[in-house]
This record gives C-alpha cells, sequence and structure tokens, in this order.
C-alpha cells in the first residue's frame, strides 16, 4: 500500500488537531452554557426565591404571635387597629405576588424543561399559598369583627378554625420553603458535579492536545531530518562531491526527491567522468602526437645521420676483412699486435651498427603482421635467447605463468619488446628478474620485476623518452621502442619503481 505523502500526513496531523481543538472548544462552551444557564436559574430564580421564602416563615412566625395574643382574654379589650395582623397579612400577599412575579420571570431564562417544571410548581405552590392566606385572612378578620362586636363566645368557637387556617398556611410555606432549598441544593450538586466533569473534560483535553502537540513536534523532527541530509547532501554535490548519495528509504515526497538527486548526482559523475576521460585522451592523443613530431624530427635527422655514418661504416668494415686477409704476410712477431688493433676496430664498428640499428629502429614504422601467438611460448623464447646473456651477468630469471591461449601480435615486434625490457633490467644492475603473464578482462599483461637500484621520481618521470638512460653507455631507446610497439598494438607500457626494484607491465589487448 503506497504511503501517505509527507504533505498529506502533516496537513492530517493539522487538520486532527484542529478538529480535537475544535471539538474541545465546543464542549467546553457547551458545559460553559450549561454551568452559565445552572447559575441563571439559581440567580434568578432560586435564590430570590429562597428570600421570599424566608420573608414569608418570618410573616407567618409574626402572625402566629398575633394569634396567640388574640387568643389571651386581656388582648381582646385592644382595639382592632393596634392589632398588626393586617399589616403582616398585606406583606405576605406583597411576598407571594412578589414570588409569582420570580417564577415568571425565571421559567423563559431557563433552559432545562426539568428546571422549568420545578419553577412552574413552585409557582404553584405559591399560588396555594396565595389560596391558603385568604382564606387564612378571611377567618381571621371575622375573628376580628367577633372580637371587636364583644361576641366572645362566637369569636371562641371560630378560634379553632383560625388554628387550622394558620396551621395550614404555615404548612404550606413550610412546602414552598423546603423545595426552594431542595431546589437550590439540587442545582448545586448538578453543577458541582458539571464542574468537576469539566475539569476532567478540560484535563483530558490538556492531556490530548499535549499528545498531539508531541506527536505534531516528533512529526517535524522526522520530517525536517531527512531534509537536513538531503539539504547537506545536495550542497555536497554542489561542490562536486558526485560520489554522495542520499538515503531512500521513503516512498513520499523526500523518497522521491532523493531518489531524482541520486540520478542527478550519478549523471554528473558520469558526466564529470566523461569529461575527465576525455581531457585525459586529448592530453594523452596530444601528448603523443608531439612525441610523434618529435621523433619524426629526430627520426629524420637520425635517418640523415645514420645514411652518412653507415656508408663509411661499411666500408671501415671490409678494410678492416681486407687487413685481416693480409696478416698472413707481415712478419711473425707483428701479427699479435695487427690482430688485436683489428679486434678493436672491429669491435667500435660493430658497436656504431648496432647504435645505427637502434636509430633506425625508432624512425621506422613498420606495419603489424598480427598473427596468433602463445604469450608464454613467446616469453619462454625470449628466455632461450637471452640464456647465456643472463648466464654471463649472474642474473636469474624466473618465468611464471602459464597457456593463456593464443593472442593476434606481431611476435616479432613483440618479442624485441620484451628483449629490451629484460636487457634494461640485466644492465641496471638486477640479480633477479621475475617475468609473470596473466590474461584477464580482455587483456594480456606481461610483468617484468627486478631487484635492481631502482629510479628516482625524476628518473621515473622520463624513463619512457627517447634518448634517456641511467646507463653511461645506453642509448635511451630501448623502453622508447618498447612503447612504440605497445602503442602500435593498442596496448601500454607502464613503469613503476622505487628505491629498490623496478617493474615495467606491458599490456596488450586479448
Amino acid at each position: 500500500m503506497r504511503r501517505l505523502s509527507l504533505r498529506a500526513r502533516i496537513l492530517g496531523a493539522f487538520l486532527v488537531s484542529f478538529l480535537v481543538f475544535g471539538l474541545a472548544l465546543g464542549m467546553g462552551l457547551a458545559r460553559l452554557r450549561s454551568l452559565g444557564d445552572e447559575l441563571t436559574v439559581i440567580d434568578v430564580g432560586y435564590l430570590p426565591l429562597a428570600r421570599t421564602a424566608a420573608k414569608l416563615e418570618s410573616f407567618q412566625a409574626r402572625l402566629e404571635t398575633d394569634l396567640t395574643r388574640l387568643s389571651r382574654l386581656d388582648a381582646l379589650e385592644i382595639p382592632r387597629s393596634a392589632w398588626p395582623a393586617a399589616l403582616y397579612a398585606e406583606r405576605v400577599r406583597e411576598a407571594v405576588d412578589r414570588g409569582v412575579a420570580i417564577v415568571d420571570g425565571a421559567v423563559p431564562q431557563t433552559s432545562r424543561a426539568q428546571e422549568r417544571a420545578v419553577l412552574t410548581s413552585i409557582g404553584g405552590q405559591l399560588e396555594i399559598i396565595r389560596t391558603t392566606h385568604t382564606e387564612y385572612a378571611e377567618i381571621g378578620t371575622v375573628f376580628l369583627d367577633l372580637v371587636e362586636s364583644g361576641q366572645s363566645g362566637l369569636a371562641t368557637e371560630l378560634e379553632g378554625d383560625l388554628l387550622n387556617a394558620q396551621s395550614n398556611l404555615e404548612t404550606e410555606i413550610e412546602l414552598f420553603s423546603s423545595r426552594v432549598d431542595e431546589s437550590i441544593r439540587r442545582v448545586y450538586q448538578r453543577t458541582a458535579r458539571a464542574q468537576r466533569r469539566a475539569v476532567v473534560f478540560s484535563g483530558g483535553m490538556a492531556l490530548v492536545a499535549l499528545i498531539l502537540g508531541m506527536a505534531m513536534l516528533a512529526l517535524s523532527v522526522l520530517a525536517l531530518r531527512p531534509i537536513v541530509a538531503l539539504t547537506r547532501g545536495v550542497q555536497r554535490i554542489a561542490g562536486g562531491d558526485y560520489d554522495v548519495r542520499l538515503p531512500v528509504g521513503r516512498r513520499d515526497e523526500l523518497g522521491i526527491l532523493a531518489e531524482e538527486t541520486n540520478a542527478m548526482a550519478l549523471a554528473l559523475q558520469q558526466r564529470g567522468e566523461e569529461a575527465a576521460r576525455a581531457e585525459a585522451q586529448r592530453l594523452e592523443d596530444r601528448e603523443r602526437i608531439a612525441r610523434s613530431e618529435r621523433l619524426a624530427l629526430v627520426g629524420q635527422m637520425l635517418a640523415q645521420i645514420t645514411h652518412e655514418v653507415r656508408n663509411p661504416l661499411n666500408a671501415l668494415s671490409l678494410n678492416a676483412e681486407l687487413l685481416r686477409e693480409e696478416i698472413s704476410e707481415l712478419p711473425a712477431e707483428r701479427v699479435p699486435e695487427t690482430e688485436a688493433i683489428l679486434a678493436t676496430m672491429s669491435e667500435g664498428i660493430t658497436h656504431l651498427e648496432r647504435v645505427t640499428e637502434h636509430y633506425l629502429a625508432l624512425t621506422r614504422h613498420p606495419e603489424l603482421v598480427l598473427e596468433p601467438e602463445e604469450p608464454l611460448e613467446l616469453a619462454k623464447g625470449v628466455a632461450r635467447l637471452l640464456d647465456e646473456e643472463l648466464r654471463r651477468a649472474g642474473v636469474t630469471l624466473d618465468l611464471t605463468g602459464e597457456a593463456l591461449g593464443d593472442v593476434a601480435m606481431d611476435g616479432h615486434q613483440v618479442r624485441g619488446a620484451l628483449l629490451n625490457v629484460l636487457r634494461n633490467a640485466v644492465e641496471a644492475g638486477a640479480q633477479k628478474v621475475d617475468l609473470d603473464l596473466t590474461r584477464e578482462n580482455g587483456e594480456l599483461r606481461i610483468s617484468v620485476a627486478d631487484d635492481g637500484p631502482g629510479m628516482t621520481p625524476e628518473e621515473l618521470g622520463r624513463a619512457l623518452d627517447p634518448f634517456f638512460s641511467t646507463k653511461a653507455s645506453g642509448t635511451g631507446l630501448g623502453l622508447a621502442i618498447t612503447r612504440q610497439i605497445m602503442e602500435a598494438h593498442g596496448g601500454s607500457i607502464h613503469v613503476e619503481s622505487a628505491s629498490t626494484g623496478t617493474e615495467v607491465v606491458l599490456t596488450l589487448p586479448a
């Protein structure tokens, strides 16, 4: 299943956060509204009704006191205008009217149906108190009229009804007061429960908000971590380090961006490598052209010089042979001296002829004659050819390798190249030479390693240059000719040397 994108996850997290906070806000507002309704019904309903109940109880107590005084005989002699019963009766009526007005004003402001029903019931209770008080007031008025008219007997008979009416009024007022108190207690308990639930809910929402905040923080850290790594990788790539590869372990936009960045780095790396190879090839071609031009110029000079030198050398060689034929005619005591002189002349002529042949070999560019050759057999043939020369120089040649199969090459020229390298090792003073042949990755590799004195870095840098030699009697053409042969085959020559020992590696396409 495809993973959600980073943008979708972040937007989803914010959406969840907004929903949670919106839910918390909505529920908080609802609870606040509920608490406000509870406080409203208490403030505009039950508390004023409680004060009304207190007044009614107070007025009822005063009425009861007056009734007690009326029941005494000495009270019958008091004038009617001196009794406060009428005043308290009026105040009871005012309190009841005030309570009914409170109920009528509180019911519309109460959202809970239960509380509206309770308030309506309390309003009905006030109406009962009004009716009961009216009955009480009527009996009390008749009682006072009888007392004032001197009809004590009738007043005494009516006293029981007055007491019953007073008791009924007291009962209704107490019932009204208890219902108001019970309603206040019930609303307060409900408000307290709502408050506790609000606290619990607020704490839960705070915990959820904290968890969401931590989750958002973790998501931000996880989202920014690959962005930081991606930024650093891009900066390194921009700085030219095309080997950088960004980790691709995601399937979102960052993973796609990392893949594209890696592809870009690979493309830049390949392009840079191609440019480097092209530049190296260009420099190599330029160097080869320059070397060829130098060799061509030197070759022309050498060809001319060699041509001028070979004719006298031929004449000298012919005259030396003629003189050797005339030695027999000399006195016996002159023969040894003359033969020694002729031998010296012949050695010098031979040396000059060898030098001129080297020069001519450098100037000639014979066409390659590619034929199948077994490299191991070719190397063994070169070793046999040098066997006597190596024995006289005290050099041990160790040939390692196995039959590698035929390789297309100009065997004559490759033999000459290998002879040049081996003779260089012998002339450099080596005591042991290792000749190793391997074939892999479409390439024949011929390694010649000796234990000679080696070369300095400066000498190593010029080892393949024509006419450069570390030997006093060397022509400096052996490795240059070898290089020419290898490059003509499409191969190469590589020289490595240290303070002790030198290794020359010849490579040919195979």
